[in-house]
């Protein structure tokens, strides 16, 4: 990389990169078609910002410029960095005791008063590990 294009990316903040609509739609459908995780528009500034650090760590000039990348062969390995970027990350389970709190104290005892047994609970789980802690808590 040229010293100009150095300077350049290391004076740049924030403000100075745009993502643009038409480039937002496009990497929101490649992020939904990849990874089933879909970015509606109020999500927009979420997904840029976590996406101007990996322009800024491959010193790429712009979104349209990931967006190439990310699209192309050669970019098949930025494809996770790409996913650990706009994800959170976390598999504990129980990160958020005050759902469970009220799942456990509110709405279970709730569900069994209204009816003597409960034939099927389904929830949204995505591990078998998170079905596991949910049964705990029955």
């Amino acid at each position: 990389m040229s010293d100009f294009l150095k300077t350049r990316l290391e004076s740049l903040n924030k403000d100075d990169f745009q993502l643009s609509e038409i480039t937002f739609t496009k990497m929101r459908d490649v992020i939904y078609k990849m990874s089933g995780i879909y970015y509606n528009e109020s999500k927009k500034y979420l997904l840029e910002s976590r996406i101007l650090k990996r322009i800024k760590a491959l010193s790429l000039e712009d979104f349209e410029s990931y967006m190439q990348l990310i699209s192309s062969l050669n970019g098949r390995d930025e494809l996770k960095n790409l996913f650990d970027a706009i994800t959170i990350n976390e598999t504990y389970f129980f990160r958020a005791d005050f759902q469970f709190d009220a799942l456990e104290k509110q709405i279970i005892p709730e569900l069994v008063k209204k009816k003597n047994q409960i034939k099927q609970l389904e929830y949204g789980v995505l591990h078998v590990l998170q079905a596991r802690n949910l049964l705990l808590l029955l």
